[in-house]
């Protein structure tokens, strides 16, 4: 198998997996939905007005384009931070500055608002 049959394969069984999962989290939730009002809701032949149709398409929907988006933005970025560095494996350890890796924080900014709430809050 060639690269780049191998990376066809891994892209389409990432991209059904992601399907896969897109549809199960619209069926799961609070609010119970069948899986046919689902489907006649995304096709349009739902009803106009309804619980059904505001927990579908005003709630799940979006979370689920925000999360697809949201996902993809940190693949882009990790793949720019990598590209950007020449290091295949980019990750905090390896790519940051010596005060973050000693102390287990994200930023130096992030200690000192911490300790700045800690003290206005004790």
């Amino acid at each position: 198998m060639t690269a780049g049959l191998r990376l066809a394969w891994i892209c389409g069984g990432l991209a059904i997996l992601l399907a896969a999962v897109a549809a199960g989290s619209l069926l799961v939730g609070a609010a119970s939905v069948s899986p046919g009002t689902v489907l006649d809701l995304i096709t349009g032949r739902g009803p106009a007005g309804g619980t059904d149709r505001t927990v579908v398409l005003s709630i799940r929907l979006p979370r689920i384009a925000a999360a697809m988006l949201a996902g993809g933005a940190l693949a882009v970025a990790g793949a720019g931070f990598q590209a950007l560095t020449r290091n295949p494996l980019a990750s905090p350890p390896s790519s940051a500055s010596p005060v973050e890796r000693h102390s287990g924080s994200s930023s130096p900014k992030c200690r000192v608002s911490a300790r700045v709430w800690w003290t206005r809050s004790g």
